[in-house]
C-alpha cells in the first residue's frame, strides 16, 4: 500500500516555478528541483516523473495564480515577476 503524500503539491510547484525562473527550462537540473523543493529525488520521480513533467504543471499552475488575483497579493505578484523573467530571457535585447 503506497504512503500518503507527505508534502503540499502545490507547494512544490511553486519551488518548482522558483526553479524553472532562476535557471531557465535547459539549465534546471533534477538537483536543482530536490534544492527548491525539499523533496528527495525519489519522492520527486514519484510524484511527478521527470522534469518534463514537472515543467507543465509548473507552467499550469503559474497560469492560475496569474488568472486568480484572489490568492494572496504576494503569490499573485510573484507568479506576475516570474512570467516577465521568463519573457525576458526569451525575448534578449
Amino acid at each position: 500500500m503506497a504512503r500518503p503524500r507527505e508534502f503540499s503539491e502545490e507547494r512544490v510547484l511553486e519551488a518548482a516555478c522558483d526553479a524553472f525562473w532562476e535557471h531557465g527550462y535547459e539549465g534546471t537540473t533534477t538537483r536543482d528541483l530536490v534544492r527548491f523543493t525539499g523533496l528527495t529525488q525519489p519522492s520527486l520521480y514519484n510524484a511527478f516523473g521527470d522534469k518534463r513533467a514537472v515543467s507543465p504543471c509548473t507552467r499550469a499552475l503559474s497560469r492560475s495564480h496569474v488568472a486568480q488575483p484572489d490568492r494572496t497579493t504576494r503569490t499573485w505578484l510573484h507568479a506576475c515577476v516570474g512570467h516577465y523573467r521568463i519573457f525576458c530571457r526569451s525575448h534578449p535585447a
